[in-house]
C-alpha cells in the first residue's frame, strides 16, 4: 500500500503541472488506502505477525500523508498540520531503522515523504503555490487563470507583502481589460478559434468573466475586498 499511495502522489503532482483531472482525489484516496494499512497493522500486531516497529511505521506514514495531504491542496492551518504530522511520525522513523528485510522500503517512502513535508513546511505559501500550479511568481498574469492570480495576491497579502498583492490586481484588471476588448473585436467563435483553443488551460477559465465583463468570479480577493473596478 505504502508504494501505491506514493504512485498516487507522483499522479497528484503531474496533474496539478499539467492540469489532468482527479489530481487531489487521488491524494485522498491515497489517504484512505494507508488508514487500511494502519488497521491492517493492528491486526497483524494483534495476531502477532508483524512487530510495533512495523506497526509505528506505518503510522508514522499516515501522519505524514495527513500533512502533506494539507499542504498541497492549501487547507487552513496547513502548516501547523504539517509540522505536527512531522514531530509525531518522527518516533516511528527512528525506530524503523531496526527493521530489516521487507520493511526496508517502507522505511525510505517513509522517510521520503517526511523530507517532502520538510521542504514543503519551510517554504512560504505563495511561493509553494506557484510551485504547485507550475506558474512564475515575477509574471503570473500571463501564465495562469485569473482565479489563480487572485488566490496567489491573496497568499501574498497574508505574508505582508501587500505591494506585490496590490501589483497583481492591477495586472490582473489591465490583462482582463485587454481580453474583453480583443473579445468584442472579434466575437466569441473567432475569439474561441483564435485564443481559446492556442491556450485552453488558461483562457478557458477566464472566458466567461470575458464574455459578460465581470471579474468577481473568485472569492480569495483581498481582505478589504477591493472591486477590481476600482483599481483602474
Amino acid at each position: 500500500m505504502p508504494i501505491v499511495y506514493i504512485i498516487l502522489v507522483i499522479y497528484s503532482f503531474i496533474a496539478s503541472q499539467i492540469h489532468w483531472p482527479f489530481g487531489n482525489l487521488a491524494l485522498i484516496l491515497g489517504f484512505m488506502l494507508l488508514l487500511l494499512d494502519v488497521v491492517i497493522q493492528v491486526i497483524r500486531l494483534a495476531l502477532k505477525k508483524t512487530t510495533y516497529h512495523v506497526f509505528l511505521l506505518a503510522l508514522s506514514l499516515c501522519f505524514l500523508s495527513v500533512g502533506y495531504l494539507f499542504l498541497w491542496l492549501f487547507w487552513p492551518g496547513m502548516k501547523l498540520m504539517a509540522w505536527a504530522s512531522l514531530i509525531l511520525a518522527l518516533p516511528g522513523i527512528i525506530l524503523s531503522f531496526k527493521l530489516k528485510g521487507k520493511a526496508v522500503p517502507r522505511r525510505i517512502i517513509t522517510g521520503f515523504l517526511f523530507a517532502v513535508v520538510a521542504c514543503f513546511s519551510l517554504m512560504k505559501t505563495s511561493a509553494l503555490y506557484c510551485f504547485k500550479n507550475n506558474i512564475s511568481s515575477e509574471n503570473p498574469v500571463n501564465e495562469a487563470p485569473v482565479f489563480m492570480v487572485h488566490r496567489l495576491a491573496f497568499l501574498l497579502y497574508h505574508e505582508n507583502e501587500e505591494k506585490r498583492a496590490e501589483e497583481l490586481l492591477h495586472e490582473i484588471q489591465d490583462n482582463l481589460n485587454q481580453k474583453t476588448a480583443y473579445f468584442r473585436a472579434l466575437g466569441k467563435s473567432r475569439y474561441m478559434l483564435e485564443v481559446f483553443v492556442k491556450d485552453s488551460a488558461i483562457v478557458s477559465t477566464d472566458l466567461e468573466q470575458v464574455e459578460h465583463g465581470n471579474w468577481s468570479y473568485t472569492p480569495f480577493l483581498l481582505p478589504e475586498d477591493i472591486p477590481l473596478s476600482e483599481l483602474n
